[in-house]
């Protein structure tokens, strides 16, 4: 088979199914940008230099896995629906000749666009709007925010890795579910 069929099956399923994978990519775009704001008021020196900011990083250092949890169980639940509706696709994959490894590399294909708009979209959004939560946080403190506009490295790794992680694990189930699918 032709290699560039796959990116394309998977761009067509995509588009074609645009009503079931647009909440979809919405919800994943918003869990990314709230992991990350969530991490940047974390580890962001601005928000610790406030009064009362390095009681509120402590806090929220604890709230960061918490959110991370909720983050991965929310993906797995969205994409547990997305695979509900995937699997009329596949199957007509199948009638038309393709086994389950082809099925699995188109798979693969969508994971990874779905991956590539949500953490563009998520940590743009969260790069984005992060000053308006440390300018809530210093209100919140009764603090002034300083007006420099910061990227955190800290939080955008973290954002990344935990992206990552949760779309791998969501391809492996769901590669898994391809495997026991008749």
């Amino acid at each position: 088979m032709n290699m560039h069929l796959y990116p394309k099956l998977a761009w067509h399923g995509i588009i074609k199914n645009k009503k079931t994978y647009v909440p979809f990519l919405l919800t994943s775009i918003g869990l990314v940008m709230m992991f990350y704001i969530v991490s940047y008021l974390t580890y962001n020196k601005s928000v610790k230099q406030m009064r009362g900011g390095g009681d509120m990083q402590m806090i929220l250092s604890w709230g960061v896995p918490v959110v991370a949890f909720f983050v991965v169980i929310f993906l797995f639940y969205m994409n547990s629906f997305l695979m509900r509706r995937r699997k009329t696709e596949f199957g007509l994959y199948n009638i038309l000749g393709m086994g389950k490894g082809n099925i699995a590399r188109v798979l693969l294909w969508q994971n990874l666009m779905l991956f590539a708009v949500s953490i563009a979209g998520g940590l743009g959004m969260g790069i984005l709007l992060s000053k308006l939560a440390e300018l809530c946080a210093a209100k919140m403190l009764s603090n002034q925010a300083s007006l420099a506009f910061v990227i955190e490295p800290s939080a955008v790794r973290n954002t990344l890795f935990l992206t990552v992680l949760s779309f791998v694990l969501i391809l492996l189930y769901s590669l898994g579910q391809i495997r026991v699918a008749k």
